[in-house]
């Protein structure tokens, strides 16, 4: 535990600086760092674990200093029982349990990608974080942002799409294109379609659905892989208050059917740019 050291040589604020320092503000830092720098992988990875090593190093480094500077002449406190480090230990565990973990995931929060309905910006077994700054009202999601919320049919689960549709906008599809405000929506560097074939809008609005107009505090979103993604064709928009975050970055993808690591893909960034959506590494 960082801190422990400064404790046992007889400094219990300097302690509390470093173990505060490092389970609270830390972890934000890191993930500021992470998923807002503009570096591109593999340096938008390293830099946090370098500091990370610098910071524990440092930390270790002064407690080793000054116990042996002061090792001859130190005199134990009544602090200095085996007892009373099981209990720090203790308590620090019970704070990082019921607390840290839920103050750092009202920020910032990870997901893993179960369905192939965002191929090919998100394949099945990417890992990714998400910023939650949208529930605390700094920033309303933005056209071609990727978002996680509240499935509107059932709210225990959690969805990921794409918004195309911002309050006020009118939405429609012909023939798979979509088009906002009357106007083509160039979404071919993010999207797939692999059907050729074109559904009757009386039949299914896969491929052809509106006009609608998203009303206020709502959403209309859609799966980049258009052709196989259940999205707000088919129930509806989102509403501002069941978003839970913005896919920022992916920090894991595990390929599970060739039992491989994707060693390519960690560390890319979805980066919103011109109004949409694009990914680059």
């Amino acid at each position: 535990m960082p801190g422990l050291g400064q404790l046992y040589n007889g400094q219990p604020t300097k302690a509390f600086v470093f173990y505060s320092i490092t389970a609270w503000v830390w972890p934000l830092v890191l993930s500021v760092i992470f998923l807002h720098s503009p570096l591109n992988p593999p340096f938008n990875i390293a830099l946090p674990a370098i500091l990370s090593a610098g910071l524990w190093i440092a930390i270790i480094s002064d407690a080793v200093l000054v116990a042996k500077r002061d090792g001859r002449d130190y005199r134990r406190k009544s602090f200095n029982k085996w007892y009373f480090y099981a209990g720090i230990l203790a308590v620090v565990m019970l704070i990082d349990e019921v607390g840290r973990t839920d103050f750092i995931r009202s920020y910032f929060q990870a997901f893993k990608i179960p369905s192939g309905n965002m191929t090919p910006t998100l394949l099945v077994g990417d890992h990714i974080y998400i910023d939650k700054s949208i529930q605390h009202q700094w920033a309303n999601p933005a056209r071609g942002d990727v978002i996680v919320f509240k499935f509107p049919e059932d709210e225990k689960k959690d969805f990921i799409k794409r918004v195309i549709g911002i309050p006020g906008d009118i939405v429609e599809i012909k023939n798979k294109k979509v088009l906002i405000n009357s106007v083509p929506l160039d979404d071919e560097s993010y999207t797939q379609r692999i059907d050729p074939g074109i559904i009757d809008r009386t039949i299914n609005p896969r491929d052809n659905f509106g006009p609608v107009t998203v009303p206020p505090l709502n959403y209309f979103v859609l799966g980049d892989n258009r052709d196989q993604s259940l999205d707000s064709r088919f129930w509806g928009f989102v509403e501002l208050s069941k978003i839970k975050g913005k896919a920022i970055a992916l920090y894991w993808s595990w390929d599970n059917e060739n039992s491989r690591v994707r060693w390519e893909r960690i560390g890319i960034k979805l980066q919103s740019n011109s109004g949409e959506e694009t990914l680059f590494r």
